[in-house]
């Protein structure tokens, strides 16, 4: 006995098929961008940042910048060069506790300080000398201010700055001291 095909059952499977991959489509394309964050542009800031009159801050300077949030697109951490040798040829290692810099040059955050006309100041210390610098200057031939946050004892953070030195931007924090 031979089993007879209906009529119409093999469009309506496709049918179904069609329907079902339309449906995965417009999830996917519905539920993704949240997932993934596709939908969010982290330049936002930036440009709300760079439309703002640059202006010199006047007054509590502290009260100004708590909990605003702008993007940057300096590029703060410390690039590595895969190149230079972690272990050197006499056994000792290049980076680390106690292994003193080559040809190195020690940069350190003294303090960070609002002056009496209001505007914020750091207090650099570059192989012994001490700078005292603003936002925008430049010192030691190489190095520039590029924003100063005071410490906030509020919310127990320390003060901070951002420096260029040639294209490089890197930011140490009140206390730190880092080998440039």
């Amino acid at each position: 006995m031979m089993h007879r095909q209906k009529r119409g059952s093999g469009s309506a499977t496709a049918l179904a098929i069609i329907l079902v991959g339309l449906g995965l489509a417009v999830g996917w394309f519905g539920i993704a961008p949240a997932v993934f964050g596709a939908g969010a542009n982290p330049y936002d800031a930036t440009l709300a940042a760079e439309s703002a009159p640059q202006s010199a801050p006047t007054g509590n300077v502290a009260q100004l910048v708590a909990g605003d949030v702008v993007a940057s697109n300096l590029q703060t951490s410390q690039p590595r060069d895969p190149f230079r040798p972690l272990i050197l040829d006499d056994g000792t290692a290049a980076f680390g506790p106690g292994a003193g810099g080559r040809n190195g040059i020690t940069f350190k955050v003294n303090n960070i300080q609002l002056d009496t006309d209001g505007t914020l100041t750091v207090e650099v210390e570059l192989n012994g000398t001490i700078h005292t610098v603003g936002v925008g200057d430049t010192f030691a031939g190489s190095y520039k201010v590029i924003s100063i946050t005071p410490p906030d004892e509020s919310a127990g953070t320390l003060g901070r700055a951002v420096f260029l030195f040639g294209d490089n931007a890197f930011e140490v924090v009140e206390g730190q001291e880092i080998l440039k």
